[in-house]
């Protein structure tokens, strides 16, 4: 039994590593190990421990394929959820991960659109429970081949009504099915333990732990906008964006952009603290501004032509209408106070000196 849970997660780190990600997370390795040994989980999740991923991989790996038709179902708390998950599955599809095809629901509920879909025969679908109890109660989709599955609750108002729908179409299913229920809360009273048979329980202990922003990373994205973005739409916003942010400036926007978005799917990018990155710096005073032209990048050539400090040593660089600041690393601040006073820039004598009090 040892020996298969290995051999299991060694398959999941396959499909981890050739789908883009660098490895298991603690949840997941944990999750995976369950799904070998049981067919009935509840887990309780939170951010960053790699739900998606934990409710897609099972239904990959435990997949059937003698039977031509649907193989699954994903019951889904909102059309956000919906649409989340089946761009987890579009994803591994188009890396060639897997070969199962999964469809989502539509958001407002039509049921031809829906049916129209499964008429196709897809191995999965994903979709919110009052939907699929429409197609139920409509004779529009068939459970006879359903192998896994997977509710999700995260967005859910109303649990009542919610428990009561997911009851109901486990009452359309054999209960030989791999079950999967992924939850934001787990207590003793969840309604859910009453559908399984002993289940096993998980919990995500691993949210103070945060996975490192490496260059995989900042690789799926680019490779993503590659493969499913809008490109009509991202040029606007680039139109946008040239507009509102000054040249010098974009890069920090780009960065501040993706340290959020690294921070909200769990990741972190250790490098020195912020605390000790300020401490390394001094703040310069330049006795003039945009009221002569001088814009960052004049600035910035002026400094980096003389060859007296590299890019990485210039942090920041405002220009306001009478004056000017750049954060600069220490070491460099002297040397970089020399190369800018006594410049003449467009009629007037450029003086530069530590600021006594910085702009905020």
């Amino acid at each position: 039994m040892y020996q298969q849970k290995i051999e299991e997660n060694d398959k999941y780190s396959l499909i981890i590593k050739k789908a883009g990600f660098e490895a298991l997370t603690p949840f997941q390795e944990k999750l995976f190990e369950t799904v070998s040994s049981n067919k009935y989980i509840i887990a309780e999740t939170k951010k960053g421990c790699g739900k998606t991923l934990g409710m897609v991989l099972p239904v990959i790996i435990n997949t059937d394929f003698s039977f031509h038709g649907l193989k699954s179902i994903i019951i889904a708390s909102s059309y956000e959820s919906v649409e989340k998950i089946n761009a987890v599955f579009k994803k591994l599809f188009q890396k060639k991960v897997t070969s199962l095809q999964a469809v989502a629901g539509n958001s407002d509920r039509n049921i031809k659109k829906d049916s129209r879909m499964l008429e196709k025969q897809p191995d999965i679908f994903i979709s919110t429970a009052d939907s699929i109890i429409d197609l139920i109660r409509s004779d529009n989709i068939s459970f006879e081949g359903i192998q896994s599955c997977i509710i999700e609750d995260s967005d859910v108002d109303d649990y009542y009504s919610f428990e009561k729908d997911v009851e109901f179409i486990f009452s359309k299913l054999s209960g030989k099915q791999l079950f999967m229920v992924f939850t934001k809360e787990l207590n003793q009273y969840y309604s859910f333990y009453q559908l399984f048979k002993k289940p096993i329980t998980l919990k995500c202990t691993e949210t103070g732990e945060k996975k490192i922003m490496d260059n995989s990373f900042i690789q799926n994205i680019v490779s993503e906008i590659k493969e499913t973005s809008d490109i009509k739409t991202l040029v606007e916003i680039k139109k946008i964006l040239k507009k509102n942010v000054s040249f010098f400036m974009r890069g920090y926007f780009s960065a501040w952009l993706l340290k959020k978005y690294a921070e909200q799917n769990g990741y972190s990018l250790q490098t020195k603290s912020s605390e000790e990155n300020n401490s390394d710096l001094k703040t310069i005073f330049i006795n003039i501004g945009k009221n002569r032209r001088l814009y960052s990048k004049d600035i910035a050539g002026m400094i980096l032509s003389s060859k007296v400090a590299e890019k990485s040593d210039l942090k920041r660089i405002r220009v306001f209408d009478s004056y000017s600041f750049i954060d600069v690393t220490t070491s460099k601040a002297e040397a970089v106070i020399n190369v800018i006073n006594g410049v003449t820039f467009k009629g007037k004598k450029m003086n530069a000196d530590y600021a006594k009090k910085q702009q905020k």
